[in-house]
């Protein structure tokens, strides 16, 4: 049985204009814990009907707050029910669930992949690895439709200023004007940013057909299959 935890909403923040993060901290002693990767069922009723919509954790479990990342879907209930919470509001989540997690016991060098929220699971990866110190060698591949859509971006520039190890690249489909990075999709662009096949774990997440597409572009450019792991 999945277990459940009531979350209290402490703050949320707009990533972009339809993407909003939820900070939250959990009430009474337990703690939520979870694998980076991992993601929560938030489950409540409107309208006289249950829900249970799944959202991405992009925090770290050594973080101090349990953040959940939604993107606003118009008409949807879970988007209604989301973007009308407030501060001091609780949350009953079941998790944490998923199988996309860093595979140990201890990581290998990494190539991360993502569109859209997908960059949840994946920046909950990265902070958990940088907090744990050392040198690891780390490609982010983060694709999206325009600049508004990129989330954690800042951050991710700053990561990559500070840590030699750590490669940081943008990819987009439809680009405001002034873009001069990379452009199309961020599959087309993964064989090329890998630049080292052999002990290299690949984790993907977005949209399903991503991810296919994905899977099949590295396995063409040498990737083992048993070293691909993936949420859709």
């Amino acid at each position: 049985m999945t277990p459940s935890h009531e979350l209290e909403l402490v703050r949320y923040r707009d990533l972009s204009p339809r993407i909003r993060s939820f900070e939250c901290r959990s009430v009474g002693r337990a703690r939520l814990e979870f694998e980076p990767g991992q993601y929560v069922s938030i489950e409540f009723t409107l309208d006289g009907a249950p829900c249970s919509p799944c959202y991405s954790l992009a925090s770290s479990p050594g973080d101090d707050m349990v953040e959940i990342v939604a993107r606003y879907n118009e008409g949807a209930p879970a988007t209604r029910y989301l973007w009308g919470l407030r501060a001091g509001h609780r949350l009953r989540v079941a998790g944490p669930l998923g199988a996309l997690r860093l595979r140990g016991p201890e990581p290998r060098a990494s190539l991360f992949v993502a569109n859209g929220t997908g960059i949840a699971p994946i920046r909950s990866m990265i902070r958990w690895l940088v907090a744990r110190g050392g040198a690891l060698a780390m490609t982010l591949l983060y694709g999206a439709r325009d600049q508004t859509d990129l989330i954690y971006d800042a951050e991710f520039v700053e990561l990559a200023r500070q840590k030699r190890d750590f490669v940081y690249k943008v990819v987009l489909t439809r680009p405001l004007s002034g873009w001069t990075g990379a452009q199309g999709r961020v599959q087309e662009h993964a064989a090329r940013v890998a630049s080292a096949r052999s002990g290299v774990d690949a984790y993907l997440a977005g949209s399903p057909a991503m991810v296919e597409d994905l899977r099949r572009v590295l396995e063409a450019a040498g990737f083992d299959p048993g070293s691909i792991y993936f949420e859709k």
